[in-house]
């Protein structure tokens, strides 16, 4: 199996946010030892201290768990996000199909909702 780094994005506000940890922790913890992990969030409103928490919590599994992690917020350029239909007054639920301009420099990006648990390795999929 490739020791790659796994590019890993999800959308997320405060509302979200908890599930957004939830799911990035899940995905960190049932990950193999020695696997890196670059966590990307589409910010649709996190506040800044949210974020330094979750990075916190994020970097303390994968030290643990000798696994690496990085955590980076990206904001959708304003074009990217009004080119997208409305859902329930908001954009955000369509963001994930801008990843592709906004990562056009990576092979490949696994996009994770922010309301699942991951109980295998995202290495498998």
């Amino acid at each position: 199996m490739s020791s790659r780094t796994i590019h890993a994005s999800s959308i997320a506000d405060n509302r979200f946010f908890p599930g957004l940890a939830a799911a990035f922790a899940s995905a960190l913890i049932s990950a193999r030892p020695g696997q890196s992990f670059h966590f990307h969030i589409l910010d649709g409103g996190i506040d800044r201290k949210s974020i330094h928490a979750l990075r916190a919590s994020l970097n303390r599994i994968a030290e643990r768990d000798g696994k690496k992690a990085l955590l980076e917020c990206h904001s959708i350029p304003e074009e990217s996000l009004l080119s997208l239909p409305k859902r329930r007054n908001s954009r955000m639920t369509f963001a994930k199909f801008v990843l592709p301009d906004l990562f056009n420099e990576l092979d490949s990006i696994i996009h994770l909702d922010a309301d699942v648990l991951y109980l295998r390795g995202l290495d498998e999929l």
